[in-house]
């Protein structure tokens, strides 16, 4: 209820105090545009559980709230505190969905203890605060993700498979003992994850002589992706190994034309379409009669 000495709606309009209000309102949009989102959770969460989930009812909820709005608004000035807090209770209990947390914690305890943290942190304090740190940290374990290398490895010694395997971040290859080492990079190569596969890569027994880079699983890579695979190359021929470069797919190839080392090593032809056609040029055993071992290394 308003207190009785509070002033009219006419005389804040010709005070200094409404003026800065409608100056703030005219430059503040984007402060009012996330005030009115945290309102809109409760509704639109109602809606759904209520079955209305089409566009129509959106329009139809928001074309209701805007009449109610401004036919019973200065009504609802005597509506007692308790009773809307109840209402808010009430949808707010129906937004709980205790199968999906139950699924969380069995499936991911990570994003469920993530999702305990929001709702402590919406009920302490404002739920633009929670989803706004709950945003921003799952972000940063997405990103943290991201710069984890992703990749398989297939060692070969005197022609024959050694070792085969998924490479990470922690991933060893001192303790494998090879010539020939095929690395096949994986999802994207970024600035985010570049330096892990370069990481990855410098791992290498003294042995490997040759290494080739297989990027058909390579889906996108930037600029600082690029520059790094420069740098892995400029890093192995240092050390006098060799590197063939094979399954450049075709999302990637006109990028990659644009990085010198790429088009040195077509001029060298050291550019291959298929890593098959790199072990052959290698003198792999690679006829159907051959052995598994060799079959293994020899996909495309």
């Amino acid at each position: 209820v308003m207190p009785p000495n509070a002033p009219s709606v006419a005389s804040l309009a010709t005070s200094a105090d409404f003026a800065v209000l409608q100056w703030g309102l005219r430059f503040t949009p984007n402060v009012l545009a996330r005030a009115s989102m945290a309102a809109a959770l409760a509704r639109t969460a109602l809606n759904i559980k209520s079955g209305a989930k089409g566009r129509a009812s959106a329009i139809i909820n928001g074309v209701a709230v805007a009449l109610i709005a401004f036919v019973f608004l200065s009504s609802f000035r005597y509506l007692p505190l308790p009773i809307v807090a109840a209402i808010l209770v009430f949808v707010a209990a129906r937004m709980v969905e205790a199968e999906h947390f139950i699924h969380l914690y069995k499936s991911d305890k990570r994003s469920f203890w993530m999702s305990m943290v929001v709702a402590a942190i919406t009920i302490v304090e404002d739920p633009i605060v929670g989803i706004a740190v709950g945003a921003s940290v799952s972000l940063l374990f997405f990103v943290n993700e991201l710069s984890k290398s992703r990749s398989e490895i297939t060692l070969n010694r005197d022609k024959q498979l050694v070792a085969q395997f998924s490479g990470s971040n922690d991933t060893d290859m001192r303790e494998f003992g090879g010539d020939t080492l095929v690395y096949r990079f994986a999802g994207e190569m970024t600035y985010i994850n570049a330096q892990a596969h370069i990481e990855t890569l410098s791992n290498l027994h003294d042995s490997v002589k040759t290494v080739v880079l297989h990027f058909r699983n390579l889906f996108y890579i930037d600029i600082d992706g690029l520059d790094a695979i420069g740098d892995i190359i400029e890093s192995f021929e240092s050390k006098g190994i060799t590197v063939y470069i094979s399954t450049v797919n075709e999302y990637s190839m006109g990028q990659f034309r644009q990085a010198a080392w790429f088009r040195r090593a077509e001029s060298e032809e050291r550019v291959f379409a298929h890593t098959r056609n790199v072990l052959e040029h290698l003198g792999f055993p690679l006829s159907t009669e051959d052995s598994p071992s060799a079959a293994t290394a020899s996909t495309a």
